[in-house]
C-alpha cells in the first residue's frame, strides 16, 4: 500500500510522496524541536540529510509529505514503516507552524484509514517520537481509528 500510495486528501491537507524537490522545505521544517524528539534524525538536519531520507524512502520505510490544502506548502511528514506480517508503524513530525491545529490528527487518521481499508494493521510509533502533550492530543484524536487486531487499523500511542 505505502509503496503505491499516490495521494490522499483531507479537508486541510494533501498527503503525497516526498519528492527530491522537497529537500529544502523538509530540512526547514525539521528543526531542533523535531530532531530532539525523533531518534533517527541527525541534528542539525541539513538539506543533504533531507535528500538522503527522500532517496531512501521505499520498501519497508516510506515517508509521505503532508502538504497544505493547496498541495504546495510542506507542513509535515508521515513515515509508514513495515513490520512483521501485515502490520505497519506510523511515525510523524510537523513544522512548528502546523502544530496545534489538528493537522497531524487529520493526516495520520487518513493514513491509518487507508491502511485499514487495505486490510493492514497500523500503530502510531512510541519509539519514533517521545510523548508530548501535542502527541497525546493527536493520539486521543485517533481513538476513533482504533479497531481490533483482525487486520484492521489501530492507532496505539
Amino acid at each position: 500500500m505505502t509503496d503505491t500510495l499516490l495521494a490522499l486528501s483531507t479537508d486541510h491537507c494533501r498527503i503525497t510522496p516526498l519528492f527530491a524537490d522537497d529537500a529544502r522545505a523538509l530540512s526547514a521544517i525539521t528543526d531542533e524541536t523535531v530532531t530532539s524528539q525523533v531518534h533517527f534524525l541527525p541534528a542539525p538536519f541539513t538539506e543533504a540529510d533531507a535528500r538522503a531520507l527522500i532517496a531512501g524512502s521505499g520498501g519497508g520505510d516510506v515517508f509521505h509529505a503532508v502538504r497544505d490544502e493547496s498541495g504546495l506548502d510542506l507542513n509535515g511528514v508521515i513515515g509508514v514503516h513495515r513490520r512483521l506480517g501485515q502490520e505497519y508503524e506510523i511515525g510523524y513530525w510537523f513544522a512548528a507552524r502546523a502544530r496545534g491545529k489538528g493537522i497531524a490528527t487529520e493526516a495520520v487518521r487518513a493514513v491509518v484509514g487507508a491502511l485499514a481499508s487495505s486490510g493492514r494493521a497500523a500503530r502510531s510509533s512510541p519509539n519514533a517520537t517521545r510523548r508530548t502533550s501535542g502527541r497525546a492530543r493527536c493520539c486521543a484524536g485517533l481513538a476513533s481509528c482504533r479497531r481490533g487486531a483482525q487486520g484492521n487499523a489501530r492507532a496505539g500511542c
